[in-house]
């Protein structure tokens, strides 16, 4: 099992990761009023630096992408192993980049992953922009890769 290849830290770092993601997932939107409870809650720094991300107004999926699944991440590790970031599909130039590619070295096989943000931070419009909140966001429907 790959958690068992996990390093004791990164176990308890993944632990940290996947309850604060339960947390974030159980809801709907997050107001600005609440970001500083919300931050103390948070137990893992993967989910504290994606929320100060959006409530500064960064993308949600580079955000999200930034905060869980770089720089060799545990969630990463867990989930897939080895990613490939920002992978050309070559046999359709107009579709351009998929987020990641999973390659199984065991199989050959691949998975493309695209992902799609949690929640999208909604900002008031006016002379200074200031953040409302963020909500979760509704992906739309896309072709599959």
């Amino acid at each position: 099992m790959v958690y068992d290849l996990l390093s004791e830290e990164e176990r308890k770092s993944l632990d940290l990761i996947l309850g604060d993601l339960r947390l974030l997932i159980g809801k709907d939107r997050i107001s600005v009023s609440e970001i500083g409870d919300l931050l103390q809650k948070l137990k893992s720094e993967e989910a504290k630096h994606y929320i100060e991300n959006l409530s500064i107004g960064s993308q949600p999926e580079p955000a999200l992408r930034d905060s869980f699944l770089a720089r060799n991440s545990p969630l990463a590790k867990y989930l897939f192993r080895e990613l490939s970031p920002e992978v050309k599909i070559t046999y359709d130039e107009a579709r351009g980049f998929i987020d990641y590619e999973i390659r199984d070295k065991n199989t050959g096989r691949t998975i493309r992953l695209e992902l799609k943000a949690l929640f999208e931070a909604k900002f008031e419009t006016g002379k200074t922009r200031a953040a409302e909140g963020a909500k979760t966001s509704t992906p739309k429907p896309r072709h599959a890769l």
